[in-house]
């Protein structure tokens, strides 16, 4: 069961992580908008490659 709040804590805190980004670059937006998009973006990119890789990592385990 640890494993699993470890890992329940992980996800937490990498989202805590984008989403704390994510109010920065709202926040910087307003002087530089093109390329606070173009970051906004590939932190989505990251975000998404990462719950893609979290859903390998449990099938991987399920099939242990």
């Amino acid at each position: 069961m640890g494993d699993v709040s470890n890992k329940f804590m992980n996800d937490e805190r990498i989202r805590l992580h984008f989403q704390v980004l994510r109010h920065q670059i709202a926040a910087l937006q307003r002087k530089d908008a093109g390329a606070w998009q173009e970051i906004d973006a590939v932190l989505e990119d990251l975000h998404t490659i990462y719950e893609e890789m979290q859903t390998s990592l449990e099938a991987a385990e399920v099939v242990k």
